[in-house]
């Protein structure tokens, strides 16, 4: 089957890293795939004799239509077409394909309109042009239905893959606390610096973003603690899961939550704060991991149970269980189930 992938970029974080993995799932089910991006693969490290690479780059005002049209130009050499994220569902329902298509989205609904310019109702008509639509959590395929936001069959829920090298092994029980994540709004990372104060344990932020100088005053105005380190996300942070107690999420929501599928991978414990919508799916029945309120308070707590319990196997044994359910080989076949289905 000729498989289409559209996408922001092929790899990369979030959607991204998804859709090139969606890629290679077909890839190695023998489906013949052709990636098409918005921005250049160069920087991409893919085994180009098993993808063919498309670009359709973006430039302004016209992008939609421009999109539009080169979609239905392409759809002639496919045989079913997978969009990651809605502004681009939207650009195949603008394209009016004749070939199934489905959505795949980790964007929260409430957020559409405002991240893209794009009315609400424009987005329900889309949705309701496509054959399929997933996405990583039960709670935010409620949230798209409570919104109005329906594709032509039920909703699938997949969740995301976790990268195998994120199952990397500890030297040790770590210490300290991690916060990985965009300094961004919403992923909140002043709540986390208020939290590792209040507990206190030195704490690393793993990333950056246009709050950058919003938590740097937050630093200054706390005086003296415990260390703060402010890091760049490399992009490859394995080693820093591994080598840390525990990894805090302060997040507003979390359409998924992939830095804690990828902490529990390394061995490493996880106190979040119970936003909506992925953490309670994933670590809401656990015993070594923690859902707490939005206060510096009850986060500080969990942490605190955490860095004063003795690491123990079976701690070790649930992290790796829990992210287990999330490996490539336990999640592809959802992926293959609805890419062949399209055509059914």
């Amino acid at each position: 089957m000729r498989v289409g992938i559209l996408t922001s970029a092929l790899g990369g974080g979030g959607a991204e890293r998804q859709s090139l993995i969606w890629a290679r799932t077909c890839v190695e089910r023998g489906h013949e795939v052709t990636a098409i991006s918005l921005w250049n693969h160069a920087h991409i490290a893919v085994d180009r004799s098993d993808l063919r690479l498309i670009e359709i780059p973006k430039h302004g005002a016209s992008d939609l239509a421009r999109i539009a049209w080169r979609l239905r130009k392409l759809e002639r050499e496919l045989d079913v077409l997978v969009a990651f994220e809605p502004y681009l569902a939207f650009c195949c329902a603008l394209a009016h394909l004749r070939i199934p298509w489905m959505l795949v989205t980790g964007k929260v609904p409430n957020q559409l309109a405002v991240d893209s310019g794009i009315p609400m109702r424009a987005y329900r008509w889309a949705f309701d042009r496509a054959t399929l639509a997933s996405a990583p959590s039960r709670g935010m395929i409620d949230s798209h239905l409570q919104t109005g936001l329906r594709p032509n069959k039920p909703w699938a829920l997949i969740p995301n893959v976790t990268d195998p090298a994120a199952f990397v092994e500890r030297d040790g029980p770590g210490s300290g606390i991690l916060f990985v994540g965009r300094l961004a709004t919403v992923k909140n990372p002043v709540l986390a610096i208020e939290a590792a104060a209040a507990v206190p344990a030195p704490l690393t932020l793993l990333g950056e973003g246009e709050l950058q100088g919003e938590v740097e005053a937050a630093l200054a105005a706390r005086g003296e603690g415990p260390a703060v380190e402010i890091l760049p996300f490399s992009g490859q942070p394995w080693s820093a899961y591994a080598s840390h107690r525990v990894l805090v999420v302060s997040s507003h929501y979390e359409s998924f939550g992939n830095v804690i599928v990828e902490a529990l991978a390394a061995g490493t414990p996880v106190v979040s704060v119970d936003c909506d919508f992925g953490p309670r799916e994933i670590i809401g029945e656990a015993t070594y991991s923690t859902l707490t309120e939005s206060s510096p308070e009850a986060i500080a707590g969990g942490l605190r149970e955490v860095l004063e319990r003795p690491y123990s196997e079976a701690e070790a044994t649930e992290c790796h269980e829990i992210a287990s359910r999330y490996r490539p080989e336990a999640v592809s076949p959802l992926i293959v189930e609805a890419v062949e289905g399209l055509r059914n």
